[in-house]
């Protein structure tokens, strides 16, 4: 090996891992392994931070299925109604596993969302810094970031924002699209009026 491949060695490794990370297998795998500490932080660390969801939660839903109390019906509540449909949701395996439920069903809603954000096409800077970006955040965040009744909340609202904004720019699209044949017709009616309105010596000699 010469000195020049030596030195080149370097660079061709962090262009190989520019690349890597750019791509959404990378991005994949960061949202699996982000997912997974925070599941198991949920589940085994101390000071309970999944008491949100098994210790209240997971009280209210099963009230409600032993039909004494269904929160915000038979007695006040601070969320809307339909926050009580994931809560009912994680009964879906029994009382047992309620918690693991619940995380399971955020890993879902976030997959989805994920998807959704990195696209079916190629995958454009605007979308891998946005994804980057959720991935670090949901790390800094921390155990809470799928302990509480916003971590089914967030990917669904993520997912609306995203629909939205591509059915705004579809129009727009198809707008453009047929201003171009108009703006072709006025310039060929432009350029054909000129030649009509020409005088006849003005060609070449």
């Amino acid at each position: 090996m010469t000195v020049g491949e030596v030195r080149a060695a370097p660079t061709r490794r962090r262009s190989r891992l520019r690349r890597f990370l750019s791509g959404r297998a990378a991005l994949w795998i960061a949202f699996l392994l982000v997912h997974a500490l925070l599941a198991a932080l949920n589940l085994w660390a101390q000071g309970g931070p999944l008491y949100d969801v098994t210790g209240v939660y997971h009280r209210w839903a099963e009230l409600a299925a032993d039909g004494s109390v269904r929160m915000g019906i038979d007695a006040p509540w601070v969320y809307p109604i339909l926050a009580f449909a994931p809560m009912t949701l994680s009964l879906a395996f029994g009382p047992e596993w309620y918690g693991q439920t619940w995380l399971a069903m955020v890993v879902l809603l976030d997959a989805a969302a994920f998807s959704v954000l990195l696209g079916d096409r190629g995958l454009s800077r605007t979308r891998r810094v946005a994804a980057w970006w959720w991935i670090g955040f949901l790390l800094l965040l921390g155990p809470i970031a799928m302990g509480r009744i916003d971590a089914i909340t967030v990917p669904l609202a993520l997912t609306g924002l995203l629909w939205a904004a591509a059915g705004r720019l579809r129009p727009s699209r198809r707008r453009r699209s047929s201003r171009m044949p108009e703006r072709g017709r006025v310039l060929s009616e432009r350029r054909a009026g000129c030649r009509r309105g020409a005088p006849a010596g003005t060609g070449r000699a």
